[in-house]
This record gives C-alpha cells, structure tokens and sequence, in this order.
C-alpha cells in the first residue's frame, strides 16, 4: 500500500505556486511517460511534452479532442473502466501514432470524482511496452534519427534545422517561429527556451 506524505502547509504552497503549475512541472519532469488528463466528457484537457513525444501529435492537434480519437482498439470505454475501478494499472491498450501506425503501450489511470460520486475525469499515464521501446532503440540506430528536446528526424535538411535551432538556443537573441498549424513551432520554442 503506497501512503502519501506531505506537510500541513502543502496546501498553502499549492495556492501560492498553482496547482495547473505544479500538476505541469510533475508532468513535465515525467520526461517519457505521456500524460494526460481527461474530463469527465472524454475531452483530452492536458497532452504533456512524453505524450508529444509517444504519439507525435502535438498538444495544439490533441487538447479539446476526444480521447477516442487516439485510441487505436476502441477499449477506452467510460475511460477505460477506470469510473468503475477508481484506479487502473499498467493496462496493455493500443494507441494512433500521429503516422498512422497502432503503437502497444500500457496505460495507468486514476478516476477523479465530483461531490455527487459522478466522474469528473481521470489523469493517465501512458508508457511504451519494452517491444516498442526495443524497436525505436533499433530505428535510431538503422536510420540515423537524432532528436533534440523531442524533435526526431532522419531527414538531412531537418537535422540542418536542428543544429541552427541548438546555436541560437545558445544565444539571448529574439525569435520569431513562423510556420503551418501542426508543424511543430511549439517544439521548436520549447527547444529555445529549454
């Protein structure tokens, strides 16, 4: 049984930092696992930097959406079951990759409820399985990917990109990111900026 421990001023602390802030940095220091959080209309609320990293969507293509939208098998039902069980653990599910590919990961979720016992959403985790994680190992070495603060590319023009994108990460210069919706400007400041 897991207890959880934290001081009588964490409450505090919350109000004074945010909790949106505080509930992003824990995610955001969760560098792989996708994490997500859903509403109670199984609307995706929260799509973290692992989640953009797993599935290649970013958060402006996902959030508002419907978590069905990137549930490859159809069984995240009711949220997967997790308004009837509370708390689900490492349930094997597959999920759309932003390529078209169905991508084995294993899904871990916690249901919130409002003051009328009814669902008010759920924050999950989502991680590769071992099979996945192996074959992206050997990708990265067949096809000479290099990534850059989840940036992945095989192609020689990009990976120009990303070298210009490093240097001026280097410098305190202003930038302007201009380019198609979902092309990835978002990545890319997040590069700048890290």
């Amino acid at each position: 049984m897991i207890m959880t421990q934290s001081s009588p001023t964490l409450l505090d602390w919350l109000s004074t930092v945010g909790t949106d802030q505080a509930l992003k940095a824990l995610a955001e220091l969760l560098e792989d696992p996708a994490i997500l959080i859903i509403g109670s209309d199984e609307r995706i609320l929260y799509w973290s930097h692992g989640a953009e990293k797993l599935l290649g969507f970013t958060s402006e293509q996902i959030l508002g959406k419907s978590c069905h939208q990137i549930i490859a098998d159809g069984s995240h039902r009711s949220h997967g079951g997790t308004a009837e069980l509370g708390k689900i653990s490492e349930e094997l599910l597959q999920m759309q990759h932003s390529n078209g590919e169905r991508i084995e990961v294993t899904r871990s979720a916690h249901a919130f409820f409002d003051h009328h016992g009814q669902l008010a959403g759920t924050i999950e985790m989502i991680q590769p399985t071992r099979a996945i994680l192996s074959t992206l190992s050997t990708n990265f070495a067949e096809n000479n990917l290099e990534t850059f603060h989840g940036i992945i590319t095989a192609d020689s023009v990009m990976k120009q990109s990303l070298q210009i994108i490093r240097n001026v990460a280097e410098t305190d210069v202003t930038v302007l990111i201009r380019g198609e919706s979902g092309t990835g400007k978002e990545l890319v400041a997040r590069a700048l900026h890290v």
